[in-house]
């Protein structure tokens, strides 16, 4: 018998093979293991997220109820009239008083004309009645020199009058002494001067009369005139207004936009007969902002000035930010057609809805003017704490 030391070999014996059941009890705790780590994972995920939401939800109120808003201007005319042109398309961008519809302008026109000529016939007769002043003061004027003229000689007749009637009485009295101090005919003469100075002073009397009485004529003349150039004056400022009147109806058949802004909602073409007031078209300014709507239990944490990101749904990948401009007066159902009135029926508490303003950063609009337009629907947060 030869042994193993001797054949210089070693001997390897075969190992016996594995039994089915013990080659699933071999593989099964290694895939439940894998599966628990999966499960762990993803619990771990889930918990993260929410964690995070938890946190999120701490520091940010959000709604998706908020709308793009901005001015919209509704175009219309001041007077009726007819369309001769229009100077604008749909979507143009117009500047501030830059015209936009022409409306037919000849009856304007043929009134202004007659309105010039009424102010022109105004002016004629300002200038006929200041004429009349001018003519009226001269004539009290001159009445008011002659009354002096009268005056000053009713003073020297009046003098001459009392020399005369002196010398008269002087006369009388030498010639009743008999003395021969004094003749008839020297008596006669002086008589005869006495009787001329009362008779000069009687007529001058009677001119003074009648200077007083053509002064009070001219008086009256000059009220009349002073009334006729005031009445005047009144016309042809009437004449003048209605002539402005005129000019302001003619510059509204040309209708202007009343702000820089792009047009929308063109409802007007040449031909159209349109009434005042009637919409022709919108005018869209381009400043716009976002009026998010928070529930009223999100009211106590929100404050002017805080930080707001808005996500428009027409541009999924652009975050644009902003911030908490004002609050609204009152809620949103106070400004509803018929405001809801809870005295009255059966009360069923439903939680309203404040409209808050969010002014957005120029910064993050640029490049998306023009594209975010108002009524777009917006996701708003606003981050209330750090």
């Amino acid at each position: 018998m030869t042994s193993t030391a001797e054949s210089g070999k070693k001997l390897t014996l075969p190992k016996p093979e594995a039994s089915p059941d013990e080659a699933v009890t071999t593989v099964k705790p290694r895939g439940r293991t894998k599966a628990l780590f999966i499960v762990f994972i993803v619990l771990a995920v889930v918990l993260a997220l929410g964690i995070r939401a938890w946190l999120h939800g701490l520091a940010w109120v959000s709604t998706d109820n908020a709308y793009i808003h901005s001015h919209i201007h509704q175009v219309s005319p001041r007077l009726s009239g007819t369309v001769e042109k229009v100077l604008v398309l749909e979507n143009d961008t117009v500047e501030a008083g830059q015209p936009l519809v022409i409306l037919d302008s000849r009856d304007a026109e043929i009134k202004r004309e007659s309105m010039r000529a009424a102010v022109h016939q105004a002016e004629a007769g300002v200038s006929h009645a200041e004429a009349q002043y001018q003519e009226a003061i001269a004539k009290k004027a001159q009445s008011e020199a002659i009354i002096l003229l009268a005056a000053a000689q009713v003073k020297r007749e009046e003098a001459a009058t009392a020399k005369a009637e002196a010398d008269y009485e002087r006369a009388q009295t030498l010639h009743r002494a008999g003395n021969g101090a004094i003749s008839q005919a020297d008596l006669d003469a002086s008589k005869l001067a006495h009787d001329s100075a009362a008779a000069m002073m009687e007529a001058v009397k009677a001119g003074v009369r009648a200077a007083q009485a053509s002064a009070s004529s001219a008086a009256a003349t000059l009220d009349a005139a002073v009334s006729a150039k005031a009445s005047a004056e009144a016309q042809k400022n009437t004449a003048d207004i209605a002539l402005r009147d005129a000019e302001l109806q003619l510059s509204y058949t040309t209708v202007t936009a009343p702000v820089k802004g792009r047009i929308g909602k063109k409802n007007v073409e040449p031909g159209n007969h349109v009434q005042a007031g009637q919409a022709l078209l919108g005018l869209v300014e381009p400043k716009i902002w976002v009026v998010a709507n928070f529930k009223e239990t999100q009211l106590g944490r929100l404050a002017v000035g805080q930080t707001a990101v808005l996500k428009v749904d027409a541009f999924a990948d652009k975050e644009f930010t902003g911030h908490v401009e004002s609050f609204s007066p009152a809620s949103g159902a106070q400004f509803a057609l018929l405001p809801p009135d809870n005295a009255t029926g059966n009360f069923t508490k439903v939680v309203q809805r404040v409209p808050v303003k969010i002014e957005l950063d120029l910064e993050s609009v640029r490049g998306y003017e023009g594209r975010v337009v108002p009524g777009l629907s917006v996701e708003a947060e606003v981050k209330t704490k750090e």
